[in-house]
């Protein structure tokens, strides 16, 4: 059996102990191979984790340092200042929050407001409020206590979902008009905001800048990412630059080197459990970074230059903004139009008219189905345009919303800012069927996903997982993940193809991510997580955790075994440190009865002179059982992790003898040909071929995944002396020609041997004898064949038909001719004997001599003829 062997530094090796046992033990080990993701995620992880290429390491660090007060259930957002004070953006209901040497207190409380995003301008905390009336603001604090000093509100805008700061800009991400926002703030007293992207998609969610002074734009209904260059006067042109098969842009992150990473959040894909089975075969590993896979530098002229897009201006009119005296809702931006009234055809985008067609538009968000009709015809192309709603209408429209959005705050159910699917969807859009590449619509994949999109334009899909992307991280040369619903924080090394579950919080969601910097005595490098459902501030090391240990599941022999050798390939740097232990016992549950104890930790030492490429060999320093499991303790100085890449473990049981379940004899159904040639069910006038091989088949295996080999023998009835039929037989069938032997009842026996894996003195042997079988190759015969001539010329032909063996299967008769063959029935009007009577009445037989004919055939289709004359006399003679 091969082995891979995956790392630069290898093991030293510990003598192998032998344990003897009395019992004979079988030759062929069994073994126990973990080297993938899907071999040891059944185990037990503390501080430690497997990555998709199969490496179990240490795991960072995590600490839950704050816990937010039980009305604040949503972690929006986290920003500090520049004198270093955390502050926190808390939902459903705006509360402002700063984090103390105390715990965590209240600054502010925004009634009718939320607060999505924050950041700091000029020092200052920067807060972006979502409302009736929008405001962007910054943070005061002196003796008459906190409040916010607005720079601008927004008398059109109802949502801000994000903010970008760029020295003395600030762009804004709004909904749910779908727009770019960009707020000059030189002048305080007097901003300046211009619209650098009208999109027509209903709201933008997430926004980047590179370090070209690019910004980039994900938004929702489409899923599209929108990159905006200005030129020297600053004016700016949008162009998407990627339009993702899922609907949602949640998350944006720019690296070093220019790459653009888009994650996707389509509430619907976020399910429980794995997007797929945890990686069950080795794949190898990606190499290095080749100079034709180098992508171009930021300042480098691409090779793709997209073409510019057409002028905005054609652009349908945004949706109507919301009553201002709507209320805020908890989740999902609400367009406020009549809810019959169905989009303009002229809104929909250019070249997507096949996607966005009125006849596949998706029904109302959740939020209208309490309104009566309001789902009427909303998948019908044929629904007629209504009138505007009546003030009626609206007033019902709003009290729906109220109790809905009531419903939320008090399930404490996230479903909250951009993050979910059931929102309101913009003028032309509907659920993405991304095109392949004939054209043709194919079904989405499953799960979110992360897209790098490089420079040149070109895209490549470096994450999938059935999760929200809430947040993304560029953590060094890694992509830190941070996800819904299910509290996963994933890294994601691109260059190695390599994603690993960082950790696995209590809270559903990971909303956001902000590094913490090294602080006084505090000289840890920290990742702040800010949480939902419920809301807590967790802290990520980015140093590794200094101990951690990995557990097998239950190994099982399924006999008392002997342990063998305990392979292991990994690393172990400077810095680490690796254990191994083993524990055994005879119930499959270690909590349930008493198992030996763990071994005496095996120190696993750098190696010295070895080959690079072998395994090392460690004792299984336990007892023999039928159940084993092992330990790996992993130590490490926070930047260093002893590795796991491939475990293999020998054991040996007693040698079990084989095991035959089943033998048959049968014979095959015959098949008659037909005259012509073909295959007919029913042939009167052609026998089939009697049937003279019997097919032996038979079930046998070995406990110890032994090749078995066959001896066959037969015995006749009433004899005591068995005779070889065939030996040194390998498959489990046989097609016996029986026409070799007299016929007669015989059983038939097999025998398994496990010789093949084992020593003479060590093989066992099972038998099995088949019930009895029949052996028939002698046709039936014709008895006492009698002819009766009635006046009328009526001829009776009476006989009996017998064999020795076989019932009577069949009986025919013709007259003159072999080729007109009727059929008869016994006397008794049954086949069930091997002796049957017969009387044939033959009529209309013209005066003079004639020849009948008869042919009988048993169940074995062996078949006779026998022929009797007749005399029919002329009428008046």
């Amino acid at each position: 059996m091969s082995i891979t062997n995956r790392f630069p530094i290898m093991l030293w090796a510990i003598p192998v102990v032998a344990v003897a046992v009395s019992t004979a033990l079988a030759i062929r080990p069994g073994t126990w191979i973990h080297t993938n993701e899907a071999d040891f995620e059944p185990g037990t992880f503390e501080n430690t984790v497997v990555t998709n290429l199969g490496d179990v390491r240490l795991a960072a660090g995590t600490t839950t340092v704050g816990d937010l007060p039980e009305e604040a259930r949503i972690v929006y957002d986290l920003a500090r200042d520049a004198g270093g004070v955390l502050y926190i953006a808390a939902g459903p209901e705006a509360k402002l929050m700063k984090r103390t040497d105390g715990g965590i207190e209240q600054v502010l409380a925004l009634e009718g407001a939320q607060v999505f995003a924050l950041d700091v301008f000029d020092g200052e905390l920067l807060v972006a409020a979502s409302g009736a009336q929008s405001r962007l603001a910054v943070l005061r604090e002196d003796d008459a206590g906190p409040a916010l000093q607005d720079l601008h509100i927004f008398e059109d805008v109802r949502y801000i979902w994000d903010v970008l700061v760029d020295g003395d800009v600030v762009y804004l991400a709004t909904g749910t008009d779908g727009k770019v926002l960009r707020v000059d703030l030189t002048r305080r007293d007097e901003p300046h905001v211009t619209e650098v992207l009208t999109a027509k998609q209903a709201n933008v969610l997430c926004l980047a800048r590179d370090a070209a002074g690019r910004i980039f734009a994900g938004t929702d209904t489409d899923g599209l990412v929108y990159r905006i260059e200005f030129d020297d006067a600053g004016e700016p042109t949008p162009f998407v630059v990627y339009d993702a098969a899922e609907p949602e842009i949640g998350a944006l992150a720019i690296g070093d080197d220019g790459v653009v990473y888009a994650g996707t959040a389509d509430a619907d894909q976020a399910r429980p459990g794995r997007l797929e089975e945890a990686v069950s075969e080795e794949k190898g590993r990606p190499t290095a970074q080749t100079p034709a896979d180098k992508q171009p530098e930021p300042g480098e002229q691409q090779q793709l230059d997209p073409p510019a897009l057409k002028p905005l201006d054609d652009q349908p009119e945004p949706a109507k903004a919301p009553d201002a005296t709507a209320p805020m809702p908890d989740a999902e931006p609400v367009e406020q139009r009549s809810p019959a009234d169905p989009p303009s055809p002229d809104a929909q985008p250019e070249n997507n008219a096949s996607r966005r067609s009125d006849a596949n538009r998706p029904p109302l968000p959740t939020a209208w189905a309490g309104v009566k009709g309001a789902n009427d015809g909303a998948n019908t192309p044929e629904a007629p345009a209504a009138n505007k709603p009546t003030t009626d209408q609206r007033d019902r429209l709003r009290d729906v919303i109220r109790e809905r959005l009531t419903a939320a705050r008090g399930s404490g159910i996230l479903r909250a800012g951009p993050h979910t699917s059931q929102r309101q969807v913009r003028q032309g859009a509907k659920p993405k069927t991304p095109p392949d590449s004939a054209g043709a619509a194919t079904v989405p994949k499953q799960g979110n996903a992360i897209y790098s999109i490089r420079l040149d334009g070109f895209v490549t899909e470096v994450f999938r997982e059935s999760v929200m992307v809430l947040r993304l991280h560029i953590d060094g040369s890694k992509l830190l993940v941070a996800t819904g619903n299910e509290g996963h924080v994933f890294q994601v090394d691109t260059a190695k193809q390599e994603t690993t579950i960082l950790t696995d919080l209590e809270p559903e969601q990971v909303m956001t991510v902000i590094p913490v910097p090294a602080d006084g005595d505090d000289q840890r490098d920290l990742i702040l997580l800010g949480t939902a459902n419920p809301a807590t501030l967790v802290e990520l090391d980015r140093h590794l955790a200094t101990d951690g240990t990995y557990t097998s599941p239950v190994l099982d022999a399924a006999q008392i075994s002997l342990w063998g050798a305990f392979k292991l390939t990994g690393a172990v740097p400077q810095g680490a440190s690796l254990q191994v232990l083993t524990r055994s016992g005879n119930v499959d549950d270690p909590d349930n009865a008493d198992w030996a104890p763990w071994s005496e930790p095996i120190d696993v030492a750098q190696p010295g002179d070895t080959d690079p490429l072998a395994p090392i060999e460690l004792s299984v320093e336990t007892v023999p059982a039928r159940f084993l499991q092992y330990k790996l303790m992993l130590t490490g100085d926070g930047q260093t992790t002893a590795t796991v890449g491939h475990v293999e473990i020998f054991y040996v049981t007693p040698n079990i003898k084989p095991q035959i379940a089943s033998i048959v004899g049968k014979y095959p159904e015959a098949v008659q040909p037909r005259s012509g040639g073909g295959a007919s069910d029913h042939n009167v006038n052609q026998p089939p071929a009697p049937m003279t091989k019997l097919n032996l088949e038979w079930q046998a295996s070995d406990a110890n995944q032994d090749d078995l080999i066959y001896t066959l023998e037969y015995k006749p009835a009433g004899q005591d002396q068995w005779l070889g039929l065939e030996d040194d037989l390998r498959q489990t069938n046989y097609e016996w020609d029986t026409q070799r032997v007299p016929d007669g009842r015989y059983r038939v026996r097999v025998s398994a041997s496990d010789r093949a894996h084992n020593t003479p003195d060590m093989a066992r042997t099972a038998q099995r004898d088949s019930e009895p079988v029949v052996i028939d190759n002698t046709p039936p015969r014709v008895l006492d064949p009698q002819t009766i001539i009635e006046p009328d010329g009526q001829v009776h032909v009476t006989f009996a038909a017998q064999d020795e063996l076989s019932p009577i299967q069949r009986v025919q008769w013709a007259t003159d001719s072999v080729e007109d063959f009727q059929a008869a029935l016994p006397t008794d009007l049954i086949y069930d004997s091997t002796r049957e009577t017969f009387n044939i009445t033959i009529t209309d037989l013209a005066p003079g001599p004639h020849a009948v004919t008869i042919r009988v055939i048993d169940a074995q289709n062996n078949a006779s003829v026998q022929s009797v004359f007749v005399l029919v006399p002329a009428q008046g003679n």
